[in-house]
């Protein structure tokens, strides 16, 4: 199974109503310990935090963000590596109880990132 472990470069929607005008790139180390994976990294419209779990197969991980200046709100993620490079995922997260979905992807640093972002 692949590792979510590591350096990647991530790329992150700040408005899930505007998630291509609003993506911006980071460069974020991922812990995974067994099955959870913990980050964090300074985004442009806060600190954010991420807990998620791995799947048996190790292809998707489920999770939340938490943002230090939203902490009235869920943020759920869902993140997919790519069949055809496992260098990459594609993603996305969105606000419990919102309909709209954010840009969540990213590439094994520092790799070509997938297009579309989202699956």
């Amino acid at each position: 199974a692949p590792t979510w472990g590591g350096k990647w470069r991530f790329r992150l929607s700040s408005n899930p109503a505007d998630p291509e005008t609003s993506s911006q790139l980071y460069t974020v180390t991922l812990t995974q310990k067994g099955k959870e994976l913990t980050g964090s990294f300074v985004a442009s419209w806060s600190n954010i935090y991420l807990i998620g779990y791995v799947s048996s197969d190790g292809m998707t991980v489920s999770g939340e963000l938490y943002p230090s200046l939203h902490t009235d709100k869920q943020y759920r993620f869902y993140l997919y590596r790519a069949l055809e490079n496992s260098t990459q995922f594609r993603g996305y997260y969105y606000v419990e109880g919102e309909g709209k979905r954010g840009n969540f992807c990213g590439v094994v640093f520092d790799g070509t990132l997938p297009v579309p972002c989202q699956p």
